[in-house]
Parts: C-alpha cells; sequence; structure tokens
C-alpha cells in the first residue's frame, strides 16, 4: 500500500479503517437518498393514480347522465309523437262519423266540417312543431354524443399524462 495521502486504495478491503467508515458511510447516504427518492416516487406514483380515480369517476358519472338526458329527450318524444297521433286518429273518427251522418242538416254538416278543417289545421300545425322538436331532440342527441366523445378524448389524454 502506498504512503501517500493522496492515493486512494483499489478497494475497502486495502484502505485503512477509517476509509472504510467514510465509504460505508458514503455508501449508507447514497442508499439512504435512494431511499428518499424511491419513497417521493412512490407518492408520487400514488397521488397519480388517486387523480386518475377521481378523472375516471368524474367521466363515468358525466356520461351517465349524458345518457340519462338523451334517454330522458327521447323518451319525451316518443309520447309526443303517441299523443300527435291519438289526437288525429280522434280527428279522423270524427270526420267519418261526421261523414257518415247523412240525416244531418247541410247547413250542421257545413258547420262540423268547418270545426273539423280548423283542428285539422291545428294538428297540422302541432304536428309540424312536434317534428320540429323532434328534429331539435335529435341535434341535442349529436351535442350530447359530440360532447361525450370529447370529455372520452379529454380522459384519454389526462391518463395519458398521468402514465407519463
Amino acid at each position: 500500500v502506498s504512503k501517500d495521502p493522496v492515493a486512494k486504495p483499489s478497494n475497502g478491503k486495502d484502505a485503512p479503517p477509517n476509509d472504510r467508515n467514510s465509504s460505508s458511510n458514503a455508501s449508507s447516504a447514497q442508499l439512504q437518498e435512494l431511499q428518499q427518492t424511491l419513497q417521493l416516487r412512490e407518492q408520487q406514483l400514488a397521488s397519480k393514480a388517486e387523480q386518475l380515480a377521481q378523472l375516471q369517476a368524474m367521466w363515468e358519472s358525466t356520461e351517465n347522465d349524458l345518457k340519462r338526458q338523451i334517454q330522458t329527450t327521447k323518451d319525451e318524444a316518443k309520447k309526443r309523437i303517441q299523443r300527435a297521433k291519438e289526437r288525429c286518429e280522434a280527428a279522423e273518427t270524427k270526420l267519418l262519423a261526421a261523414s257518415h251522418q247523412s240525416s244531418e242538416s247541410t247547413a250542421q254538416q257545413s258547420d262540423l266540417i268547418d270545426a273539423l278543417r280548423s283542428e285539422g289545421q291545428s294538428l297540422a300545425r302541432k304536428q309540424a312543431e312536434m317534428e320540429k322538436s323532434i328534429r331539435q331532440t335529435k341535434g341535442e342527441a349529436r351535442e350530447l354524443m359530440a360532447k361525450l366523445e370529447d370529455e372520452t378524448e379529454e380522459k384519454e389524454k389526462a391518463q395519458s399524462k398521468v402514465a407519463e
């Protein structure tokens, strides 16, 4: 072993006891530093996992809300269409009944026909409104689906950020 104070031993066995202790202390310090870094990384990973879970829960909640809104809109449109059909059938029944009553006077028949025409025009306007409502409902459904797709993309981006 060299007597040069600057020369460093090649391994810990040839080193004097003080050098071995300092080498051991350095290794211990390095080990503690690595353990702290590992613990920090684990905490960061746990935090990111929690954030991902929260984002996923929010996305699922929003998706379920949108699906419920779409279903509610569809159900309401079906109910409106059914009511319009029933009113049309009632008007047709009245018209048929009126045409089969030949015993009524011409004036009464004319009044009845005018009333039925008026009701038919009213029904036609209501049907046009219903069709407009259905188109709007379909537009809303398309918007909701687009919103759902956008949020799905955002979720995927968030997941990819969390994965990084």
